[in-house]
C-alpha cells in the first residue's frame, strides 16, 4: 500500500513539474513576442513615412552659394590621401593647409570662396566624422 501512495505523490509531483515547464515555455514565448513587437515599433519609428523615398527632402529657399557637399567630399578625399596633420610634414602640417586647398577648390568651381569662419564652421563636423571613421 505504501508503494501505491508514493506513486500517487510522484504523479502529483510530475504533473506539477510538467505544469511549471508549460508555464515557463508560455512565458518564454510571450517574452519573445514582446521583444519582436518592440523591434517592430522601433523600426516603424526609424522608417520614413509611407510614400516618402529615402532621399533628403528638398530644402526651401535659394540654393547654397558654395558647393558644401562637394567640399565635404573633397575634405574626406584630402584627409584620406594625406592622413592626419603632422608637424613633420611641411605640406600637411596644420588644418590651415586643408583650408587653403578647400578655398582654392571652391574658387576653381564657383569663382568665389566662403569666409574662413564659414568654412571652419562647416569643416569642424567633417573632421570629426573623418576621425571617427579612421578610429
Amino acid at each position: 500500500m505504501r508503494a501505491r501512495k508514493a506513486t500517487d505523490e510522484q504523479l502529483r509531483h510530475r504533473d506539477a513539474l510538467e505544469k511549471e515547464i508549460r508555464q515557463r515555455e508560455a512565458d518564454k514565448i510571450q517574452r519573445e513576442a514582446w521583444r519582436l513587437d518592440a523591434i517592430d515599433r522601433a523600426r516603424a519609428q526609424l522608417a520614413p513615412p509611407v510614400g516618402v523615398t529615402g532621399k533628403r527632402p528638398r530644402k526651401r529657399g535659394p540654393p547654397p552659394k558654395y558647393p558644401w557637399d562637394d567640399m565635404e567630399a573633397k575634405t574626406y578625399q584630402l584627409m584620406g590621401y594625406h592622413g592626419p596633420f603632422s608637424a613633420d610634414d611641411p605640406v600637411w602640417d596644420a588644418q590651415a593647409r586643408l583650408e587653403e586647398k578647400l578655398l582654392k577648390f571652391c574658387y576653381d568651381k564657383t569663382g568665389r570662396e566662403p569666409s574662413i569662419g564659414s568654412l571652419r564652421t562647416h569643416l569642424k563636423p567633417w573632421l570629426e566624422t573623418w576621425r571617427f571613421r579612421e578610429a
